[in-house]
């Protein structure tokens, strides 16, 4: 009887059962296997990179600003004597006063500046790169001049030692303190660069930027 118990085939029903419960287990199996792969990726996407500070900060900045440029250098307030005491022959300011539409475009200490005339095209144009500044327009003689900086650019173009490499880190949000100059901005829209000092010592230097609103 014991031999027939052991070879007697299961019923309908407990074959079925057993299918049942085969069933239930592979669930189980296959949710606790997903749960174990989301715990895993949860835990790999919470660790950054060590040098991911480093990724973060050497994204570059671009500033492109529109609108208006004012420039007025003033030569009548220096003094007489300062002028004939200095040895150093100095070209002529030229021009005195600026008042142009402009284009300003800036990445990773290159950029041009355009001065846009009534019809919109270029009256000048001022490139630059780390170790070397153009000046292009064709009221020049030569049209193009280069030179090893921004500010010995804007010595011969303007007759006066203007800080251009500082306005355009103050342009980019960059606090700025530059002997002889003042920064200030009325509005975000209005910014003014000035020389500062005794009248009498140096030219009037003023520079306004009035901002296009930015396009949405």
């Amino acid at each position: 009887m014991l031999f027939k118990l052991l070879g007697a085939q299961p019923s309908r029903a407990s074959s079925r059962g057993v299918l049942r419960h085969l069933k239930l287990l592979g669930s189980v199996t296959l949710f606790g296997s997903m749960l174990c792969a989301c715990q895993t990726t949860g835990v790999l996407s919470s660790h950054e990179p060590k040098d991911w500070p480093a990724l973060k900060t050497s994204v570059s900045h671009r500033l492109h600003l529109e609108g208006r440029l004012l420039i007025e250098v003033d030569s009548t307030r220096s003094s007489a004597s300062s002028s004939a005491s200095s040895s150093a022959q100095r070209p002529p300011p030229s021009p005195k006063r600026i008042n142009a539409a402009f284009e300003l475009d800036s990445q990773d200490q290159r950029g041009e500046l355009r001065l846009l005339g009534p019809l919109g095209t270029t009256s000048a144009l001022i490139s630059w790169s780390e170790n070397q500044a153009q000046l292009q327009s064709a009221e020049l003689t030569p049209p193009v001049q280069s030179y090893p900086n921004l500010s010995l650019l804007a010595q011969h173009w303007l007759g006066v030692d203007l800080p251009l490499a500082n306005i355009l880190d103050w342009l980019e949000g960059r606090e700025q303190s530059v002997e002889g100059w003042h920064f200030s901005q009325t509005s975000q829209l209005i910014k003014t660069v000035q020389r500062t000092g005794p009248i009498g010592s140096s030219p009037h230097v003023s520079l306004k930027l009035i901002l296009n609103e930015p396009t949405p």
